[in-house]
């Protein structure tokens, strides 16, 4: 009833983890163990932090092949995941490696069309069943400014919910919490209080709405439109129109980090984020030939200004 995704390949957890076995999490979570790294952990009861550590050594080339290895590698790999279980409980305290961000994404089970209750019993799940074990962001995927109507679909154009400054707005029919320009703090409150981090997908650059408009752009320390070199900025002047992402032209294109202007509507676009409470952003179309460096750094900055 609540929907939440299962995959047959994932595998079980292990019991002497503590860790329920019942059903498999669901097929959005990022973290699955494969059957070496499952016995591993019932041998041994670990944490995730440690489990991380023999399964890294494994992808590394160090685990068992594709083909039966002869008996100097069956021991080579015996003896390497005995030492890395050693290794592990003898510093049961220490976390050597960095976790992915674990939790639910709505994208697997309802694509872009999630809405605010199916989302909410969603996360709710996931504060009761999985959150004991580390999963705790839960995360909103792409197209929550998208009206949910005929002729709307990933690479639709005009259906798409922006605010005077250019910014994606989510789309009140499928999240009425947001009317009165609450936008998603009503939401990521919710999600807080059931103890987990709020997180959104984002597509990079500005919407090609809001270039075609020409929206101005927030200059978030006067409140007021960017204004340089004695004359105001706006999203014409900002978009790359060549810069358009691959597998949604009509959707979204590239920021002219270049320019003041540009680094002023990411700012006001992420502070907008900070403000509705979001923990989390999941950044699309920044991948193969949309990778624009200059934009993921000015980004980075920006959120690390934002959140320390």
């Amino acid at each position: 009833p609540h929907r939440i995704a299962q995959n047959d390949t994932t595998f079980p957890l292990c019991p002497t983890t503590g860790r329920p076995n019942s059903q498999p999490p669901p097929a959005s979570i990022i973290a699955r163990p494969s059957p070496v790294h499952h016995r591993a952990a019932c041998a041994s009861p670990l944490h995730s932090a440690q489990l991380t550590s023999i399964r890294f050594g494994m992808e590394l080339g160090l685990g068992a092949p594709t083909s039966p290895p002869p008996w100097r590698g069956h021991l080579l790999f015996r003896a390497l995941v005995i030492f890395l279980c050693l290794w592990v409980t003898s510093e049961a305290n220490e976390q050597h490696v960095e976790l992915p961000p674990r939790g639910w994404n709505s994208y697997d089970s309802f694509s872009w069309t999630v809405d605010e209750n199916a989302y909410l019993q969603n996360a709710k799940i996931l504060a009761e069943k999985l959150l004991p074990h580390g999963y705790q962001y839960a995360v909103i995927d792409y197209l929550w400014y998208r009206r949910y109507v005929d002729g709307a679909y990933t690479d639709s154009y005009g259906f798409d919910n922006i605010d005077e400054w250019g910014r994606p707005f989510p789309d009140l029919q499928r999240f009425p919490s947001s009317k009165y320009d609450k936008g998603f703090s009503q939401i990521a409150n919710k999600v807080h209080e059931m103890g987990l981090k709020f997180g959104i997908h984002l597509m990079k650059g500005i919407s090609t709405q809001a270039v075609n408009a020409n929206t101005p752009i927030l200059d978030i320390e006067t409140g007021k439109p960017y204004v340089e070199n004695g004359r105001q900025w706006a999203a014409h002047d900002i978009g790359l129109t060549h810069k358009t992402c691959a597998w949604m032209p009509h959707g979204f294109m590239s920021v002219n980090t270049d320019i003041g202007a540009g680094w002023a509507f990411l700012r006001s676009l992420y502070r907008q984020y900070a403000d509705w409470g979001v923990d989390f952003v999941k950044v699309d179309c920044i991948f193969g030939t949309d990778y624009s460096p200059e934009e993921v750094i000015t980004i980075s900055q920006e959120l690390k200004s934002l959140y320390h």
